[in-house]
């Protein structure tokens, strides 16, 4: 086999556990009484038509991230004083 059929053959045992914990997943999300008559539940798993492309989805980077821990640290800052401790 070469380098190529190894990683074609990953790939596709990758993808069938994956389907396979999925559905798995599905089934045991399904049998939940409140979701059993949850009208728009049932629509899901009923639904023939393709659902509606997701959009902004993409997962973050590590830089990504970053960037949202900072602009997170930035906007408590912005709320807090600072505070003189005078206390010995």
């Amino acid at each position: 086999m070469s380098k190529d059929d190894d990683s074609k053959l990953a790939h596709d045992e990758f993808v069938e556990k994956r389907r396979a914990s999925l559905e798995r997943y599905l089934n045991r999300t399904a049998s939940n009484p409140t979701l059993q008559v949850d009208a728009d539940f049932r629509e899901f798993l009923e639904l023939d038509a393709d659902l509606p492309k997701a959009t902004g989805t993409s997962a973050l980077s590590g830089a990504g991230v970053m960037r949202l821990f900072n602009r997170v640290g930035e906007s408590v800052n912005k709320m807090t004083y600072k505070m003189d401790e005078a206390d010995e």
